[in-house]
């Protein structure tokens, strides 16, 4: 089984539970103190990320969006992720949550562009802070 992964069946998650645990408590934050940012459909809209097999989740955070890329099939190579349309013009920085590294943020015309590390790609929720214009 590869790591990350959840097993559905009830004595082996329990037996994971405390990994599980382990995992949530420095993020615990990230999520007790966000607001799910409201869009139509499971996938956040205007979010392709390469390879497939990554879901997109998102909320903000005290002020910021925190895009979920939610790890559906154990991916653990690096991660393009463009950002299309107009929520996402105003992006100024992003950076991995909740370690705070910075992530390059390149543009190319109306698609920005996002590339996350092997290293740094988490094996079940990857997080990345995006910082916007507060002059929007």
């Amino acid at each position: 089984m590869p790591y990350g992964f959840i097993d559905p069946r009830p004595g082996v998650f329990l037996y994971q539970k405390p990994t599980l645990i382990c995992a949530y408590k420095p993020r615990e934050i990230l999520f007790t103190d966000a607001v799910p940012l409201r869009y139509r459909g499971c996938e956040v809209p205007g979010v392709n990320i390469s390879p497939r097999g990554m879901r997109s989740i998102a909320c903000t955070h005290r002020g910021d969006i925190l895009l979920h890329l939610v790890n559906m099939e154990g991916i653990s190579g690096p991660l393009t992720v463009e950002l299309r349309g107009w929520i996402w013009d105003g992006i100024t920085s992003a950076r991995l949550e909740p370690e705070g590294k910075d992530l390059e943020v390149k543009r190319n015309g109306a698609i920005c562009r996002l590339t996350v590390e092997a290293e740094d790609v988490d094996p079940v929720d990857t997080m990345i802070r995006l910082s916007l214009e507060t002059s929007r």
